[in-house]
């Protein structure tokens, strides 16, 4: 009876041991979570940025970022958000958080931001990034490499409330474009507000 009441015993401590680590497998934490209804990300670590980044960059250009947490990517290899075929027509907000130790450099002139290329309906704000590092051929910038028209004009981009501390900013091309706020200008509507930079 003894030996039977203990065989019980282990097995139900094995069945909770196994129970635990799937659940913990099922919890663990992936830094974002996910919003069907608004159609946003938000954000809380850096491992969650990246894979938000990647996903974004896989079709889902209009998806919006909340940041929740100040993000410090030292060490961690940055795709910027958009590009030329698909560009970010999502809304970035910085919560009034902090990106730090963005670093990204290219030699194709895909731009070199947190946000490769923008278009209508983009727009970034209450933000504040620092020791931000890029470098490209051209479309250089800490925020937005580059602002591309969508087919209706009837949207800006926009930038608002987004402070920049401590960047290195380099276009490598002959005549090549590098900003703080945005590498260059190709929209015809695009909008600054109470952004500033030292870099």
């Amino acid at each position: 009876m003894k030996k039977k009441f203990l065989a019980i015993i282990l097995c139900l401590v094995f069945l909770m041991a196994q129970t635990s680590i799937l659940v913990s497998a099922v919890t663990e934490d992936k830094g974002y979570t996910y919003d069907e209804a608004s159609k946003a990300y938000t954000v809380t670590t850096a491992k969650g940025l990246l894979a938000v980044a990647a996903e974004i960059n896989t079709g889902k250009i209009d998806r919006h970022v909340v940041l929740a947490a100040d993000i410090d990517l030292d060490g961690e290899t940055w795709t910027p958000i958009g590009t030329a075929d698909s560009p970010y027509s999502g809304i970035f907000d910085g919560g009034n958080f902090t990106i730090s130790n963005l670093t990204h450099e290219a030699n194709e002139k895909v731009g070199s931001a947190l946000i490769a290329v923008a278009t209508a309906g983009c727009t970034v704000k209450n933000l504040k990034m620092t020791n931000i590092s890029t470098k490209d051929k051209s479309w250089v910038s800490a925020v937005i490499g580059y602002t591309k028209d969508a087919a209706a004009l009837d949207q800006y981009v926009t930038v608002e409330n987004v402070h920049i501390r401590k960047a290195q900013l380099v276009a490598t091309a002959t005549y090549g474009y590098a900003g703080g706020i945005i590498g260059e200008i190709g929209g015809r509507l695009t909008k600054i507000n109470n952004c500033s930079v030292v870099a």
